[in-house]
This record gives C-alpha cells, structure tokens and sequence, in this order.
C-alpha cells in the first residue's frame, strides 16, 4: 500500500470512530401521549415561568446541536489534515488541538450545566 492510501484509510477510521462515539453517547427518550390527559379548557393556563422553560429548553437544545455538530466537523477536518500533513504540518495541529479540545469541553459543558439547572429549577 502506498502512504497516502494508508493516510485515507487512517482519515476513514477516525471518521468512523467519531461517529460511533456519537451514536453511542446519546441518549434515546421514548414518551407516550394520550390526548384525554390534557384537554385545554377555560381554567388551563400557561404562565410566564412556563413559557420561559420552553423557550429555555428550546434554546439550550439548539445550542448543543449546533455546538455538537460544529466541533465535531472541526475535528474530522483537523483529523483528516493532521493525518495527510507533513511533519511541520502536524505539529501545527497538535499546536490547535488544545485551543479546540478547550472549547468543545466548553460547549458541551457549559450546555450541560444550563439544562442541568434548568431541570432543577422547574422541579421546584
């Protein structure tokens, strides 16, 4: 084999493990709705802390999407030019790693820590 198909090989398996990583750190919530438990009426009522949550939820949600998908299209593209840099070229991206890896922590946990606290606080 040639070092440049030995390279996409190596490229394909970061790729593959990223993506089974993924799959297999998320969570899957299976939830039954039946219509007869929540019928709106006169007396139903959301309040402004309800609307909150919601918009709350939804935005915290599209953040960790959005952070999620970003980091890790950043690291494939980081992965795939580290594994067909040069040797000057690779320890230039072992010089951005640590920035990248600092923010994907930060993303992921700072989306964390707010849907945390926000199922904290609407068990109250």
């Amino acid at each position: 084999m040639e070092k440049k198909d030995k390279k996409i090989i190596n490229a394909f398996i970061i790729i593959l493990l990223v993506c089974m990583t993924i799959i297999l750190f998320t969570t899957q919530v299976q939830a039954a709705f039946n219509p007869d438990d929540w019928k709106p009426n006169s007396t139903t009522n959301v309040t402004g802390g309800t609307k909150f949550l919601n918009l709350a939820n939804k935005l915290i949600g599209m953040v960790q999407i959005i952070g999620s998908i970003t980091s890790v299209i950043a690291l494939i593209i980081i992965g795939i030019k580290y594994m067909l840099g040069s040797v000057e070229e690779k320890a230039e991206y072992k010089k951005t790693m640590k920035p990248y890896l600092i923010g994907a922590v930060m993303v992921f946990g700072i989306t964390n820590i707010l849907a945390l606290i926000q199922s904290i606080v609407s068990a109250f």
